[in-house]
């Protein structure tokens, strides 16, 4: 699956390291989930440690129709990760995708999985 967003937020500077920020728009998925929805992110950053950031993100993802493997309908899709920046210019994450409710053929999905 790739996604494609388009964001207008803010970040929240707590000191030269740290920061939070919230973002809203649009997304688009394409491959084995397909739709175009709006999208709420929210981001922490911690870089308090020179070469050695870190990184959460929430993604909420709302779809009117969602098509997931031949499958139609609304879906509310959750995006959970983590992140660091071992290096500069190399960022390393790992995400967790799942669909929270939805509606429709996929109204199960939550509850019984594809």
């Amino acid at each position: 699956m790739t996604s494609t967003r388009e964001l207008i937020g803010t970040l929240r500077h707590y000191d030269g390291n740290r920061y939070r920020g919230q973002f809203t728009g649009t997304v688009t998925y394409t491959g084995f989930m397909e739709g175009t929805g709006q999208v709420l992110t929210s981001t922490l950053s911690n870089a308090c440690v020179p070469g050695q950031a870190h990184l959460g993100i929430r993604v909420l993802d709302t779809f009117a129709s969602l098509t997931v493997a031949g499958r139609t309908g609304g879906a509310v899709v959750e995006i959970l990760g983590s992140g660091r920046v071992p290096a500069t210019g190399i960022q390393i994450n790992d995400n967790t995708v799942r669909i929270l409710c939805g509606t429709g053929q996929l109204k199960d999905v939550p509850r019984k999985g594809l």
